[in-house]
């Protein structure tokens, strides 16, 4: 009955655990998970592209230098901080979603945001690793309000932005992309 027991449970911590990892790799960008590949040696460039609001945004080029293999994406730092310690907020998009939010940027600030809404709505964007940007409507003050948040689990990552400021946040995304269509050297 003991060794029942201790197998039931042996099993029990094997699945958590690779449920955990599972969790961890699903909240992970591609670029993530490619710049932390066991066994090899990888090369990352920092390329800076713009502030929107205190949001730091610099494309990352991550190199393979073995297999020659690479990948970009666009990383997102926020600096936040109280009386005693600061934090440092990340989240990364990958190459193949930032179409797509800049689809959603440009729905959001030319149709969405110039509507009137009869309830609360929001409207959201969000990446593979949970990076959020989007928008709601207050009613009471007939008046949309943007935002990026750069982890969907983490409201202390979720910066509000003006209007502008979002329009400013799409303008920089378009660069990034240029930057990112540039090869590496």
């Amino acid at each position: 009955m003991k060794k029942i027991i201790c197998l039931a449970s042996t099993i029990l911590l094997v699945s958590s655990l690779n449920l955990i990892s599972q969790t961890a790799k699903e909240n992970q960008s591609n670029a993530e998970i490619f710049e932390s590949k066991p066994g090899a040696l990888i090369e990352t460039q920092f390329i800076e592209v713009g502030f929107v609001d205190l949001i730091e945004l610099r494309v990352m080029k991550i190199k393979d230098i073995n297999s020659g293999t690479a990948k970009s994406a666009l990383r997102f730092e926020y600096q936040t901080s109280n009386q005693i310690i600061s934090h440092t907020k990340l989240a990364v998009v990958d190459e193949d979603e930032l179409e797509g939010l800049m689809d959603a940027l440009n729905t959001l600030i030319f149709k969405a945001f110039k509507s009137e809404k009869k309830y609360y709505t929001e409207i959201t964007f969000q990446s593979r690793s949970g990076f959020v940007a989007g928008g709601y409507y207050m009613v009471d003050k007939k008046k949309w309000m943007s935002y990026i948040q750069l982890n969907k689990s983490d409201s202390k990552s979720t910066v509000t932005l003006s209007i502008d400021e979002f329009e400013n946040f799409l303008n920089l995304l378009k660069q990034a992309k240029e930057i990112i269509q540039t090869p590496l050297k």
